[in-house]
């Protein structure tokens, strides 16, 4: 099991000691004649690879590039239970029948989750109705629900990127060797993501890439609108 905010908070903090500079403000792009330019309200920083990996925003960023993307925004949300389980640690995790998992974590917290809502687009409102399903739909496989549902308990909402046939995809582009991009990963984050990223290192480091084994035509997601 794997907490996310504490997984990419751990990535930057060996990022950083290896060099690594991360802004966190708004940024632009554009294509040079060789490379790319980033800019942001302090700086522009020339690179020869640009590697695009914001989830659903992709379609907004390569609509700047006359390119359509085959992405859409699903809203999550999940909760957390604060438990006097300490020994939470050495549960199992449970994939229950429908759409919850059962995530215990350490020190009593254990996660339910999570709902996949086509319809919300962009909205992380937390919703009562979230609470009703995930909580319905796990009571009939514990012994005594109100025991965990009766604790204090926080929403995490997010927003995942899908693709129509639910797949994802990767890879540099192949009309621009120097762009790669990643997105339609889903809830399948934390599992197929390590793998996608070091594809994509491999690509930067030998400039080959494999991809290819292991998703369908990156053309299939994203298409240059001169050609449609």
């Amino acid at each position: 099991r794997l907490d996310g905010p504490a997984y990419l908070n751990h990535l930057q903090k060996r990022a950083e000691a290896k060099g690594v500079t991360f802004c966190s403000q708004r940024t632009h792009f554009r294509q040079l004649n060789q490379g790319w330019e980033i800019v942001t309200n302090s700086e522009k920083k020339s690179v020869d690879f640009l590697a695009l990996t914001p989830g659903p925003h992709l379609k907004e960023l390569l609509a700047t590039l006359n390119l359509s993307v085959d992405i859409r925004p699903q809203k999550g949300q999940l909760l957390v239970f604060e438990t006097p389980f300490t020994n939470s640690q050495q549960w199992p995790v449970a994939m229950l029948d429908g759409e919850a998992d059962l995530i215990p974590f350490n020190q009593g917290k254990i996660l339910l989750g999570a709902t996949h809502e086509n319809e919300q687009a962009w909205d992380l409102e937390e919703t009562v109705s979230a609470f009703q399903q995930l909580t319905s739909g796990t009571a009939p496989f514990l012994k005594e629900a109100e025991q965990l549902f009766k604790q204090p308990m926080h929403y995490r909402v997010g927003t995942r990127a899908y693709t129509s046939d639910f797949a994802p995809f990767f890879g540099p582009l192949p009309e621009m060797p120097h762009l790669v991009v990643a997105s339609g990963l889903g809830s399948s984050g934390l599992t197929t993501g390590p793998f996608i990223g070091y594809q994509l290192a491999e690509y930067f480091n030998t400039g080959v890439f494999k991809g290819e084994l292991y998703q369908k035509p990156l053309s299939q997601y994203v298409k240059n609108n001169r050609s449609l």
